[in-house]
């Protein structure tokens, strides 16, 4: 089952960066164009899209990801370490003070922090010096901040004083076949689990590239949506819509709504709202134009799925509690996204 968009304003966050961007240019038998009395669309066949290209998952993120199992299926246990030092995997909790040149920087002192080693959460060199070192020890360590740190910082040689309070062990269970059964639920071998779970991440990653180009396509059809003039009512009501979605979250940031919404996507409640009319004209062309038709079957399928997603057992009552115009709406609008991907020019990055 395809998990679709549901709300019109999760797609719209990602159409706002295209506010104000060009066109580019295309090939001739691209430049299919079509027209209503309020907007021309200049292209929408063969839209070109850049979409990352994700390698196959290393042996490495497998494992990571069956850790990640494991700890959610409560496998992983920790013990506290008193009779050895610090050894990579554990946990530690330290006290650290950094100076470069001599001087104390700020952010560069801490008490009490529990840190993972090889975790990699901290500049580099810097979990791997606490390695060796056993509870109640004080010590320095020597590393270099990255380049591409902040500016204050980048580049620089500092020197961390460290604490040792305590050490925790992370005990974690060798992927045995009795392990992987427990960790599928059904008799399988540790091969045919990690098979299963690496099979799952390239899943994952075909679902992202997918998720992108559909996101990437709807930001470029935007740039070739022109309208000379919005009509008065249908822009005020969309705007309307775009403040009924997004107050909540500008009030829990302590913001007006103009304001959050050029933080967080980069577009006023206008712009956004032009931009959602625009995406709504658009679909409407083009399901006419390409004889997109969303049949019965098609909406009870969708309504099903659109239920289960949301955890309804009854697609009736999920059916009631958004309307039918508007999931017949947003059914359309997905089926004119993915044929717009289907049409579209993807160059991997």
């Amino acid at each position: 089952m395809k998990k679709r968009v549901f709300a019109f304003a999760m797609i719209l966050c990602l159409l706002a960066a295209c506010a104000g961007c060009a066109g580019k240019k295309v090939k001739k038998e691209d430049t299919k164009q079509l027209s209503n009395e309020f907007m021309t669309i200049t292209q929408y066949i063969g839209l070109e899209v850049q979409v990352t290209e994700l390698p196959d998952p290393t042996d490495e993120e497998v494992m990571k990801s069956i850790y990640n199992t494991m700890q959610t299926k409560g496998m992983i246990t920790t013990e506290k370490v008193t009779d050895r030092p610090v050894k990579n995997g554990d946990v530690v909790t330290i006290d650290y003070l950094g100076k470069v040149d001599g001087v104390a920087f700020e952010g560069g002192t801490d008490e009490g922090v529990q840190l993972e080693i090889g975790s990699n959460s901290f500049i580099p060199g810097f979990e791997s010096s606490i390695i060796g070192h056993s509870i109640g020890e004080e010590f320095d360590i020597n590393v270099t901040f990255p380049t591409e740190y902040t500016e204050e910082l980048a580049g620089k040689d500092a020197v961390f004083t460290i604490k040792l309070h305590a050490i925790t062990g992370i005990n974690v269970p060798e992927l045995t076949d009795d392990v992987a059964t427990q960790l599928a639920g059904k008799t399988m071998t540790a091969t045919e689990y990690m098979a299963q779970e690496r099979a799952a991440l390239i899943e994952s990653n075909r679902l992202t590239v997918e998720s992108e180009k559909t996101q990437l396509v709807w930001r470029e059809l935007i740039t070739h949506c022109l309208v000379d003039e919005f009509p008065e009512d249908v822009l005020q009501a969309k705007i309307e819509d775009v403040k009924a979605q997004y107050e909540y979250g500008a009030s829990l940031a302590g913001m007006e709504l103009d304001a959050y919404l050029q933080y967080v996507y980069g577009i006023s409640s206008a712009e956004m709202a032009k931009d959602l009319i625009k995406q709504e004209y658009a679909v409407k062309l083009i399901a006419e134009e390409e004889g997109i038709i969303i049949t019965a079957e098609d909406y009870d399928r969708e309504l099903a799925e659109y239920a289960e997603q949301y955890g309804y057992e009854d697609p009736k009552a999920f059916e009631e509690l958004v309307g039918r115009t508007e999931l017949e709406r947003i059914i359309q609008q997905n089926a004119v996204g993915e044929w717009l991907v289907a049409n579209c020019k993807p160059i991997k990055k």
